[in-house]
């Protein structure tokens, strides 16, 4: 089914200069949502500011392309958390988004994973945080016929051999 975006996102994504921010969500046994711009409401939930620097959010093209994480932890919250062992393996997903746009459709996921590996420097109050890519067997596809009712015009040929991380599917029409 084709994407709905609000009105504020269409104009968004419409300007030649785009911020984007990010809003990122921990899940330990403590759960962090955080939000790069500012303090804000999106889903149902507050998402605190909090400055984070994500990089690596670029395609590999394989499907094994992991972001990582840079806090200023001002408050000692999340080293904390992070000596604490609360982010070991902890869940994390990552959504672009606009600073004008947040209704509920408007942020696109674009990292699930988990926590990989931490690193804190207490004194200068910075943690860095490498994340893995959720394991490709986990992914989930839904089988759909793809066409002009699902917001598709365009298909792939019938016989394409397609190469999505070391696997290769070959497309078939019923």
């Amino acid at each position: 089914m084709p994407r709905i975006i609000s009105t504020a996102m269409d104009t968004a994504t419409r300007k030649v200069v785009t911020r984007p921010g990010y809003f990122i969500q921990i899940q330990g046994a403590t759960t962090f949502r955080w939000c790069t711009r500012s303090d804000t409401s999106w889903n149902s939930m507050t998402w605190a500011a909090q400055p984070v620097t994500v990089s690596g959010t670029g395609s590999s093209g394989n499907g094994t392309n992991a972001p990582s994480l840079s806090i200023k932890d001002v408050s000692g919250a999340v080293i904390a958390a992070a000596l604490s062992g609360d982010f070991k393996d902890a869940p994390v997903h990552i959504w672009v988004m606009d600073r004008n746009a947040t209704e509920a459709g408007d942020p696109v996921l674009i990292f699930s994973g988990a926590v990989n590996g931490i690193s804190c420097d207490v004194p200068q109050r910075t943690i860095s945080i490498t994340l893995a890519v959720a394991k490709a067997s986990s992914l989930f596809s839904p089988r759909l016929t793809y066409g002009p009712e699902v917001g598709v015009r365009t298909t792939i040929p019938r016989g394409t051999t397609l190469v999505i991380g070391t696997k290769e599917y070959k497309v078939e029409r019923r």
